[in-house]
């Protein structure tokens, strides 16, 4: 295709009507490339074409490497370009890896394009003059190489007053670029990337992967939940996740799940893992109160006390009472002996054991009738009374004029 047309004879396209005996202008129609009907209108021989017609370019281009460049799409009615990953030409599928010298030049109708991150390369002048251009979005986190012109086309530009860089003409106060999250600052140290005044990471299917795992605790029954908290690997975390668990001070002894969940995480390729929250026994003391009971009577009821109940339960959560027992016997002598307490069970509690004593004392008194034995006489007290048919308590008596000592 001639995009500089070249004056040509005016008869080169006439014919001539043997029927009607007159010269025609042909009826063909004159396609041209797009931009160029009025230089073939206003050009010698050209312009004796009725029907001049501008062809739409081609829009992508096929490289030696089988990769394909972009050479002009046209915005959407919003003022919109997509440029796409893959396209498709005879059949073929071929990746898109550039965007070719001067693809948008000029496109006062664009204000936002999205540049795929498969294009590695930004020719120069690519939106040059996009005056209206307010977004950017590449979804690569790493800067596309923005190519310059070569050095005499340079000098040709810089002559003509022609803008030779890929955003010359843009408004880089107003138009936002928007990078992939956690790549601004890549974006930010990048030729010709560094000049947008505004970059902002945003997050899509380009991000790369964030793992949320909640971490896993451990805790006595009856006890608060501590304050959970997680751990992240990968990405960057943008937000705060939020974290459940259904267990209470009044859950029983068992593993619970620790729940991590989105919340207010922006980050786009997530995924959350969960803890586990293990209640383990209470401990539970128990112990036994000393006692004391004169020789010769029954041992008396041993009280249990009981320190570290939760959630004011009491003994009747026991799915087993312990038992206190003592070696001693109503016959054992006076002395000191072991009150020893064990074999309580609970769901919840894990026992310990406070053992205690039992003193046997010498009684008090001695539970008979006087006199002692057949034929030893009355019992005096040393007031001179007869003790009759009573308990003799300690003291001294007289017996048939022996003195006598109950201790």
């Amino acid at each position: 295709m001639i995009e500089e047309p070249f004056p040509i004879e005016n008869g080169v396209f006439m014919f001539y009507d043997s029927n009607e005996r007159k010269y025609y202008f042909t009826s063909a129609t004159l396609y041209v490339p797009a931009g160029t009907k009025a230089k073939y209108q206003a050009t010698g021989g050209w312009n004796m074409f009725e029907n001049i017609v501008e062809m739409k370019p081609e829009p992508y281009e096929v490289k030696d490497d089988q990769t394909v460049a972009v050479k002009v799409l046209e915005p959407d009615e919003t003022g919109k370009v997509e440029i796409p990953e893959k396209v498709e030409i005879d059949g073929v599928e071929y990746t898109v890896t550039e965007i070719a010298e001067d693809a948008f030049k000029g496109n006062t109708d664009l204000t936002e394009v999205t540049i795929p991150g498969t294009v590695t390369t930004i020719g120069a002048g690519a939106f040059e003059g996009c005056t209206n251009l307010k977004a950017i979005y590449v979804l690569s986190p790493t800067p596309a190489s923005l190519t310059t012109v070569a050095a005499t086309r340079s000098a040709q530009y810089k002559a003509a007053g022609m803008a030779v860089s890929q955003f010359e003409g843009i408004d880089l106060e107003t138009c936002v670029l928007y990078v992939p999250f956690g790549s601004e600052q890549a974006y930010r140290e990048a030729e010709g990337w560094k000049e947008f005044k505004h970059i902002v990471g945003v997050h899509g299917e380009t991000d790369p992967m964030l793992t949320v795992t909640a971490n896993s605790y451990s805790r006595e029954y009856g006890e608060e939940n501590p304050v959970f908290e997680f751990t992240t690997e990968g990405a960057t975390l943008d937000g705060e996740p939020v974290i459940e668990c259904e267990a209470t001070p009044a859950s029983p002894v068992g593993t619970y799940n620790i729940i991590v969940k989105k919340g207010g995480v922006k980050n786009y390729n997530d995924t959350y893992v969960k803890g586990t929250l293990t209640i383990t026994k209470a401990p539970l003391t128990v112990k036994v109160e000393d006692a004391e009971r004169e020789q010769g009577k029954e041992n008396p009821q041993f009280v249990l006390t009981y320190t570290g109940w939760k959630n004011n339960e009491t003994e009747s959560v026991l799915t087993k009472k312990p038992m206190a027992t003592t070696t001693a016997t109503k016959d054992s002598p006076a002395g000191v002996y072991d009150i020893v307490v064990n074999g309580g069970e609970a769901q919840n509690y894990t026992l310990s054991y406070v053992s205690g004593t039992l003193t046997v004392t010498v009684p008090s008194s001695i539970n008979f009738t006087p006199p002692l034995s057949q034929g030893e006489g009355a019992w005096y007290d040393l007031q001179g009374r007869k003790i009759k048919g009573q308990s003799v308590k300690k003291g001294v008596y007289v017996v048939n004029g022996r003195k006598v000592v109950i201790k």
